[in-house]
């Protein structure tokens, strides 16, 4: 049987050995064209995916690979042991930039969709810290069980959210004000993955993303993890957060600490969405 948090956590701390110095560096930020998900791939993207497909190939691993990178990938032979949901650098802006909040993630599922993922490990680069999850036994980071916050009103709640560089801005920051206005505290950070992982671990409240550009590479060990700590991540509708894995779909997404949260920006996010 195959130890897949040992296995990812082995790629992460490489990853962090060999592509992390190149953070912020002109080489680690070269364009090396585009992704299957259709976003431009710099050298960090490329060399910490190359670093993970080689860490499954040694081992002999027989699976089916979704990535922000290369798409969807057989590797080894036999049958298959199911789905590597894989984004080797999630917050690439912020690493060619040299802004500290970076993260790569690494999720095993049994299926085709978010639900089936069983696994999923999150290493945040800036405090070389590893958040990790198993389908029902729990969240952790480094060996600390996490739980998320219960806070459950806007006016106490720290809040970050995602817009993105192709969207209608102006738009969104309007469906947006009602939420801004009435939050404690808001950020904009960068990594969809670490941003979960916070809300994991009760230094976030809630995130928002509003590009519908999320991708089930960003969220599938994050919304694992975040689930076994406590929290929720749903559509815009309230639903939940269930991407097909194959054909990289993406989706806007809300995830907060607590159910009662989540209902609380849901209606909000309704009533401006209608009044706009």
């Amino acid at each position: 049987m195959i130890d897949w948090l040992r296995l990812f956590e082995c790629a992460a701390w490489e990853i962090c050995e060999k592509v992390k110095p190149l953070f912020g560096s002109e080489k680690g930020g070269k364009t090396l064209g585009r992704g299957a998900g259709g976003d431009v791939s710099k050298m960090i993207d490329v060399l910490a995916e190359e670093i993970v497909i080689k860490t499954l190939e040694d081992r002999g691993v027989s699976c089916v690979l979704v990535s922000e990178e290369c798409g969807i990938k057989r590797l080894g032979e036999g049958e298959s042991s199911g789905y590597v949901i894989i984004d080797g650098i999630d917050g690439t802006t912020n690493a060619v930039h040299g802004l500290p909040f970076v993260a790569t993630s690494l999720a095993f599922a049994e299926g085709p969709h978010l639900k089936d993922v069983q696994m999923g490990l999150v290493m945040d680069f800036s405090r070389n810290t590893i958040f990790l999850a198993e389908k029902g036994r729990g969240a952790f980071q480094d060996k600390k069980r996490l739980k998320t916050s219960s806070v459950t009103t806007l006016r106490n709640a720290m809040i970050s959210f995602e817009l993105g560089y192709q969207c209608d801005r102006e738009k969104q920051i309007r469906r947006l004000t009602p939420i801004l206005a009435d939050s404690k505290k808001i950020r904009i950070l960068g990594s969809t993955a670490l941003e979960l992982c916070y809300i994991a671990s009760g230094a976030l409240d809630a995130f928002i993303d509003l590009r519908g550009a999320a991708r089930a590479t960003d969220l599938a060990a994050a919304k694992l993890i975040l689930a076994e700590a406590g929290g929720q991540s749903v559509t815009f509708s309230g639903l939940p957060l269930n991407i097909a894995l194959k054909d990289i779909s993406t989706a806007s997404i809300l995830a907060t600490s607590n159910l009662l949260l989540c209902n609380n920006i849901l209606k909000k996010l309704r009533v401006n969405h209608n009044n706009s």
